[in-house]
């Protein structure tokens, strides 16, 4: 049951997130805006943006990684098999810490966080929203995708959406500063790498 109630916390959250303006998130702030004079669109509206196409990469990520030796990736050899099981196990036990590689749990999800950050954060979402949103594609992968694998990992329930989005902000903020005047071919590199969300959606200026 506990277990149960952290992909609908989640949810929870991010439908608030979704009923508020930024006004609300920050008082006596004016909305936010995508550039000088153009408004961002509604969360709604960047939430299923960046969640559609996030989500399709993550089907192609599930298929990439199961191919991938098993002791790399630390997932069950029979996950395919035993995979309602894991999905049973997903929604009626806690999270486990896992001993994945290091390189897995501490570079490549909070790297994943700060791209799900930045997919609304690129777009006009707040900090707040951005963290949201990070947060409920970090669930997203735990408890659907992954799940039928092994049980959702408490660490990176907590590092992709929380170290993710702080590694987001700067990437964030690095990306606008290097687009201040244009951007030469290093720094479009340079954005594209530490901040793809900003490349694919916003393009470069």
């Amino acid at each position: 049951m506990v277990a149960a109630a952290v992909p609908i916390l989640v949810l929870f959250l991010a439908a608030t997130a979704v009923a508020a303006d930024s006004s609300d998130l920050f008082p006596g702030q004016s909305p936010h805006t995508i550039g000088p004079t153009v408004p961002a669109p509604s969360y709604g509206a960047m939430f299923v943006k960046g969640w559609v196409p996030l989500t399709g990469a993550e089907v192609v990520l599930l298929g990439i990684t199961a191919t991938l030796p098993k002791d790399w990736t630390g997932w069950s050899p029979h996950f395919v098999r035993d995979g309602v099981t894991h999905l049973g196990e997903a929604y009626t036990k806690p999270p486990v810490w896992d001993d994945d590689w290091w390189f897995h749990n501490y570079v490549g999800h909070p790297y994943g966080g700060s791209v799900y950050y930045n997919t609304v954060r690129c777009q006009g979402a707040s900090v707040v929203q951005s963290m949201v949103f990070s947060a409920a594609l970090s669930v997203q992968w735990e408890f659907v995708f992954e799940a039928v694998a092994e049980r959702p990992s408490t660490q990176d329930l907590i590092i992709t959406p929380v170290v993710g989005s702080v590694l987001g902000e700067l990437t964030h903020r690095l990306a606008i500063h290097l687009e201040r005047g244009g951007t030469t071919p290093l720094e479009k590199v340079i954005i594209a790498v530490t901040n793809p969300a900003h490349a694919i959606f916003r393009g470069f200026h």
